[in-house]
């Protein structure tokens, strides 16, 4: 397909939290503005980040308080999950706040395109879309908001079915019975708790010798440590995790001391 051009004052690649509010400001105060994105606007936070993910603590928090409500007087008996309705409710509210920002952008007249933009002169930009089509911009500016990915630790039997990353962890089909979680940072003890609340028997490895390390002061480290142990978690600190293999229905993760 032949490439077509178009001129802008500002290009932004990348439609995360810093892209998309830089192109909005840059159009309030009467720019030109076209943003670039190759999947969804709203970036980790609103797609596979922050927001997923509050939703399903939220929700796994009110299931925890329902089952203790018996402490104060209030009977739920029968709280439990409806999986297939929860993460109906949390793509729902995704789909809700991603929808407000191409709202936001569209009323701003900020161009968004679709694609993968390259750089090919200081002020020339070339953006592939997914059906093979090309198309040139010029831009006055360019802003580089490219986002972040996962990053996979370099584990032997990493991609085996059924090892996750934080992305994957977000839209499961069922309720695992056992889980694994290695890295027991912000990311990996949210996750832990969210499965052990929907009935999973989670174990949390570890490799440095505490919790949360680098985030948070070493007595809160400690706390919710033992917070943790008292719902039943398993975590193993100072524990580096070399190989994950399948020995028949089940994985099976091969852990030493850090030395």
């Amino acid at each position: 397909m032949s490439a077509l051009h178009d001129n802008a004052d500002l290009a932004v690649l990348g439609g995360g939290p810093g892209g998309y509010v830089a192109a909005l400001r840059a159009a309030q105060r009467g720019a030109r503005v076209v943003l670039i994105e190759k999947e969804r606007v709203g970036g980790t936070c609103l797609n596979v980040g922050c927001i997923p993910t509050k939703v399903l603590t939220t929700v796994t928090e009110l299931l925890l308080r329902a089952k203790q409500s018996a402490r104060c007087g209030l009977s739920i008996p029968q709280a439990g999950v409806d999986l297939p309705t929860l993460m109906a409710y949390k793509r729902s509210t995704v789909e809700q706040l991603v929808g407000g920002v191409e709202q936001l952008l569209k009323a701003r007249r900020v161009t968004l395109m679709r694609g993968e933009a390259q750089i090919i002169k200081p002020d020339s930009l070339s953006i592939a879309d997914s059906s093979g089509g090309r198309r040139e911009i010029s831009a006055q500016r360019v802003i580089l908001a490219p986002g972040s990915v996962s990053a996979t630790p370099p584990v032997a039997g990493c991609n085996l079915p059924g090892v996750m990353t934080s992305t994957g962890a977000l839209d499961i089909q069922t309720i695992p019975p056992r889980l694994v979680v290695v890295g027991g940072g912000v990311i990996g003890l949210e996750f832990a708790c969210i499965y052990e609340a929907l009935g999973s028997q989670v174990s949390v490895l570890e490799m440095t010798p505490a919790i949360l390390p680098g985030a948070t002061d070493e007595t809160i480290a400690k706390r919710l440590h033992m917070l943790l142990r008292r719902r039943g978690m398993e975590i193993q600190t100072s524990t580096v995790v070399k190989r994950i293999e399948r020995i028949g229905e089940s994985l099976r993760v091969f852990a030493e001391t850090a030395g």
